[in-house]
Order: C-alpha cells, then sequence, then structure tokens
C-alpha cells in the first residue's frame, strides 16, 4: 500500500472530522501524518478482497472413485497478490471431501458407494488475510454403472488340435466408467482349459485335450476390481475336426473411413447355390460383415491401433451350415 493512496483517504477523512464543531485543540491532533499512520496500519482500507470466478461450481464424479481422487478446482483472484487459502464452509456433515487449502482443488475423502446418485451442495470460501469470498459448489455422485457384456451367450468353435495360446474369440463388453476389470471363468472349465485375458479374449490355456464333438459351456463373468459390480454371460464351445474349419485373416489401418472394406469372404463348399453370410459371435461395432460375406469397418478405428477382433462367422449353403473364424487386426 502506498503513502499516497493513504493520503488520498486522509483529505476525504480531514474534510469530515475538522467539518465538526471540536474543541481547537482536539482538531490540531487530528493531523493527516496521524490518519496516514492509521491507514497503512489498517490495510483493510484500501485491501481488494479476493472474488471466486466464477462464484458456481458444478463437479461430478463417479461413486467408485478412489480416495484422493480430484473432482475438480475452485479458483479466486486477488488484484493485491495476497496469498489464498480456502476452505468448505459447509455442506460436508459427511466429511465426503477435502479442499486443498492452497490449491482450491476438491477431493475425495471418503467411500462415496453408498452414496451413489446424490449430490452434495457445499459453501466454499477463500480468504486472503483480511477479507473472504464464498462460492457454491455442487457435486453429483454418478450411479455406479459398472462392466457388462454385449451378449448373453457367445458361441465359438475350436479346432480338436489347436495348441495352447490359440485365440478362440472375444467376449465383447462395455466398461462405461472405464473401470479395472476382472474376467473369471466360474463354471465348466474344471481342468483349466481355457483362459481369458484383461481385454475379454478367450483363448486356450492348455492344448486341446478332447476331441471333435465335445462341447463346453462356460458360465463367465467380468467384475469392476473396486466396485465389485460384475456381470456374467454364457460360452458355448464345440470341438470341431482338425482342418475343418476354413479361417480368415484380414487387416486395415485405424485411419480406414467408415464403410471401407477389409476384406471378402468365399464360399469353398463348392455348391453351385448362393451362400448367406451371418455373424454367429464377435463385437460388430468396428467391424462387420454383409450377408453377401464382405467384411467392412463399422466405427471409428482411430484409438483401436493395436486391437485384434475375431468372428465367429456361419455359412448358409443349401441347407448346410459351415463356420468359419474371421480375425481382423488393425494396424497403425
Amino acid at each position: 500500500m502506498r503513502l499516497s493512496d493513504c493520503l488520498t483517504i486522509v483529505r476525504k477523512l480531514n474534510r469530515r472530522v475538522l467539518g465538526y464543531d471540536w474543541h481547537p485543540a482536539a482538531r490540531r491532533r487530528l493531523t493527516r501524518r496521524t490518519f496516514a499512520v492509521e491507514c497503512l496500519e489498517d490495510r483493510t482500507l484500501l485491501s481488494n478482497a479476493p472474488v471466486f470466478a466464477p462464484d458456481t461450481y458444478s463437479f461430478s464424479i463417479n461413486a467408485d472413485a478412489a480416495i484422493a481422487a480430484e473432482i475438480g478446482t475452485v479458483l479466486a483472484d486477488d488484484m493485491d497478490g495476497d496469498a489464498l487459502v480456502y476452505f468448505i464452509d459447509s455442506g460436508n456433515n459427511l466429511d465426503l471431501f477435502t479442499l486443498d487449502s492452497s490449491s482450491g482443488t476438491l477431493k475425495v475423502d471418503a467411500d462415496l458407494l453408498t452414496h451413489d446418485g446424490e449430490t452434495f451442495n457445499l459453501q466454499v470460501s477463500v480468504d486472503d488475510g483480511t477479507q473472504t469470498d464464498t462460492a457454491s459448489v455442487s457435486v453429483v455422485i454418478n450411479a455406479n454403472t459398472g462392466p457388462t457384456f454385449n451378449q448373453n451367450t457367445y458361441t465359438f468353435n475350436v479346432s480338436e488340435d489347436a495348441v495352447a495360446g490359440t485365440e478362440i474369440g472375444t467376449l465383447a463388453f462395455s466398461n462405461p466408467n472405464s473401470e479395472l476389470i476382472d474376467f473369471f471363468i466360474n463354471t465348466g472349465d474344471s481342468n483349466g482349459v481355457f483362459s481369458i485375458d484383461d481385454n475379454g479374449k478367450l483363448s486356450l490355456d492348455t492344448d486341446m485335450p478332447d476331441p471333435s464333438g465335445t462341447t463346453y459351456q462356460l458360465n463367465v463373468s467380468v467384475t469392476a476390481t473396486i466396485s465389485g459390480e460384475t456381470d456374467t454371460a454364457t460360452v458355448n464351445i464345440t470341438v470341431t475336426d482338425a482342418g475343418s474349419s476354413q479361417s480368415y485373416s484380414f487387416n486395415t489401418t485405424s485411419t480406414s473411413p467408415l464403410g471401407s472394406l477389409v476384406g471378402s469372404l468365399e464360399d469353398e463348399t463348392g455348391s453351385s447355390s448362393a451362400a448367406a453370410y451371418s455373424v454367429v459371435s464377435g463385437d460388430e461395432s468396428m467391424f462387420t460383415v454383409d450377408p453377401a460375406g464382405d467384411v467392412t469397418v463399422n466405427g471409428d478405428l482411430t484409438l483401436e491401433a493395436g486391437n485384434t477382433y475375431v468372428f465367429v462367422v456361419d455359412i448358409t449353403d443349401g441347407g448346410t451350415v459351415t463356420t468359419i473364424t474371421v480375425t481382423i487386426d488393425v494396424l497403425l
């Protein structure tokens, strides 16, 4: 604070104070110097208050958010450049949140799972050492939506001579909250023949031990690691004769536009009748197989580089159904 700023106030105060009918001796003691000293000692006379900008905030956080997860930040400006301290004044009776006193960052401070779908209204304040300002903060706890399988039942084939590591198919799933997830085979695989990785890919964990004609029915689940939300599905697997199943491998790039042709399937049965192609299992959000056997891009592949998609397709030709496997690799 500058002396000239204080003297401006002093002149105004002198005019008001000296206008009263005070004793001359008292008036002489009310000098400009006296007011200037008092002005300099009381910084609130000229200090600029901190100001929230904006003064209303709306945030949301998933119910399974970890403790210390950041929800959002409230910010205040102070024209004097004073150090600011942030506080939660009210609305945090359950101690679910904490506000970083120096940065204004609001964080999770307790388990929110029992509060999914609720909204909390907080009042926060900022203090520059002499003056304060307040703001309103609304925090919505998003109802927890766990991972789910895209299908209730998946059907795959595997050759009787398939070896450990052979990929059988992918269990397409949704994970709207981008949670850490785990896949489990609950029943139907007592000998540990199969395994599922974190991307839902079902593979052989051993060489196929059973002959053609063997069928497996697995009950599988996908579970959110933190929240415990889970979903289940059935997987039917048929062991086929060695070399009896056709398979196709295609690749495309992550820049391939929607509708672009990835490859075409052919009917190798030798029948003269027209064949029809239908997808038995596989994630058709990125690729699709039309009835004529053309495989085309069906989604945005921008973020899919490095991913592999596996489809099981039935070819129906003159009453005969042949099952084939189609593998598509997305390249950079």
